[in-house]
């Protein structure tokens, strides 16, 4: 299982077997979610699609 988590010491890190972690502040949306912060995790997911596309 691949977790892709702000927190290295979360319980989801704590569970997978590749973590993906990544430094960025949480930043609270006017309609109360959280954009930048998801931004690296749209980033990891791109990049994780250009490398197992080729293979299917």
């Amino acid at each position: 299982m691949v977790a892709i988590t702000a927190s290295s010491h979360s319980t989801l890190a704590g569970i997978a077997d590749v973590v993906l972690t990544y430094d960025t502040p949480e930043v609270q949306a006017i309609s109360g979610g959280s954009t930048l912060s998801q931004l690296p995790v749209v980033y990891y997911l791109e990049q994780l699609a250009m490398i197992i596309q080729p293979l299917t």
